[in-house]
């Protein structure tokens, strides 16, 4: 009994306001029409507002579910059409009945109240219709709309651990290398390994985090990378925090992770990499260049990384950021800015 009771409160309390609404209405109008008291006037009100109920139901639960939401509009108007006279020559039928039963005469003008009737019950039907059609209309939005974000945020978390494992394999692999060179740095090593772990399992959870400490975060990775590679490569890293600004975490990362792994190995030229960024107010940008081997190509310099992150920035910050990515004779380079207001930046490439 609560159950029907609260399904009657949720879903219908609306339509029986009308109702009630309606019949105290054309109660009051079938009075004065009528020229008769309430007891007269009760039996006609009840029998058009019965028709109209006819009408209006057999659309929202009959007509709109199996015509009109599958595409068949035709067969839903000539269906709709067909009811409304039917229920109007009903209703007249009924009136006609009660006035003979009554008063002893059948009811005048037959047609004509058939016809009025007709475009009442049009009137009634259309407006709900109406109603349930823009209702339907809105939850599928949302529901498509809702639908489109949680597979945006599957979509971010899937290249997001696509991310974390790949970083965790080289800054292994590096550790490893150490272990043989020298055990001292290998376990500061580990000690810097351990709190880039502590920054990816506790503190990033939420969809942002505060650019000084994903610096901090790189500028450990960064220490990393010297170690393994010694003095083959003249790493040159500025980055400049002014004020507060937020970006998405694991965000910057694959830049680092790309120069360090593809930079040149030549041993009389100069092996180099330099990155430059720079946060003020609500702007963030950066530079990644490093030098690269020709001999060897560019396999995999703008492989699973740069393509992935070019994707979460697609998506976190749409119509918000540049990525343009320049590969020249000898050098490869990254040019990022991210905007923390919408200001008409695009991807480009």
């Amino acid at each position: 009994m609560n159950l029907f009771l609260r399904s009657i409160l949720k879903y219908k309390v609306l339509h029986i306001a009308y109702w009630v609404w309606a019949f105290i209405g054309l109660l009051h109008q079938r009075e004065e029409f009528l020229n008769s008291g309430f007891k007269e006037s009760l039996p006609d009100t009840i029998i058009i507002i019965c028709s109209q109920m006819i009408c209006v139901y057999a659309c929202i639960y009959l007509l709109i579910p199996r015509f009109l939401n599958k595409g068949s509009h035709f067969l839903f108007t000539g269906l709709t059409i067909l009811f409304i006279i039917s229920a109007a020559l009903l209703s007249s039928v009924a009136q006609t009945f009660y006035t003979l039963f009554t008063i002893g005469e059948p009811l005048n003008n037959f047609f004509l109240i058939t016809f009025t009737q007709s475009i009442d019950l049009t009137v009634v039907t259309a407006i709900f219709v109406a109603l349930v059609v823009i209702t339907q209309r809105y939850q599928l939005d949302q529901h498509k709309k809702q639908l489109e974000k949680e597979k945006l945020e599957t979509e971010l978390s899937f290249l997001k651990s696509q991310i974390n494992p790949h970083f965790l394999f080289n800054a292994l692999n590096s550790i490893y290398v150490l272990i043989d060179l020298d055990k001292k740095i290998a376990s500061e090593t580990l000690l810097r390994f351990s709190g880039l772990l502590r920054y990816q399992l506790y503190e990033c959870s939420e969809n942002e985090v505060d650019i000084d400490r994903e610096i901090l975060f790189l500028n450990d990775y960064i220490w990393l990378e010297k170690m393994r590679n010694g003095d083959l490569i003249d790493v040159d890293v500025q980055l400049d925090i002014a004020g507060r600004f937020r970006i998405a975490p694991f965000m910057l990362i694959p830049f680092f992770e790309n120069a360090f792994k593809h930079v040149s190995r030549h041993s009389k030229q100069k092996n180099s990499i330099s990155i430059k960024g720079i946060a003020e107010n609500d702007m963030f940008s950066m530079t990644a260049t490093n030098t690269y081997n020709k001999s060897e190509g560019m396999n995999g310099q703008s492989g699973i990384g740069l393509q992935n992150v070019a994707r979460r920035l697609e998506l976190l910050y749409p119509g918000r950021h540049e990525l343009e990515i320049i590969k020249n004779e000898n050098t490869f380079t990254v040019k990022l800015k991210i905007h923390a207001q919408q200001n008409g930046m695009h991807y480009s490439r």
